[in-house]
């Protein structure tokens, strides 16, 4: 048996039937969830300050990622794609 994930702030929620994706709003990352298996991942971003802001925002892939505030997550079908509202820096961002 597994250790359970810790979560900080979760908001937004969205599935692809396969997984739940949800974001983190002041750990600044986007997460999935199998449902199967109950195994929990980060997705996008780094909790580069759990506690405050994290300034700007980097367009990259995984931790390299940067959100500042992310405050919701859509799954478009198709083509499969997640997009992030970025809250702090007035953005939308596509994730995968």
């Amino acid at each position: 048996m597994g250790t359970a994930a810790e979560l900080h702030r979760p908001r937004g929620l969205t599935s692809d039937g396969t997984s739940v994706y949800w974001v983190e709003f002041k750990a600044h990352t986007s997460r999935q969830g199998v449902i199967a298996t109950g195994e929990v991942t980060t997705l996008a971003g780094d909790p580069c300050n759990p506690i405050g802001s994290c300034q700007n925002f980097i367009d990259d892939v995984g931790s390299a990622a940067r959100f500042d505030g992310p405050f919701t997550i859509a799954y478009h079908y198709p083509p499969h794609a997640l997009f992030v509202h970025d809250s702090a820096n007035l953005a939308v961002r596509r994730i995968r």
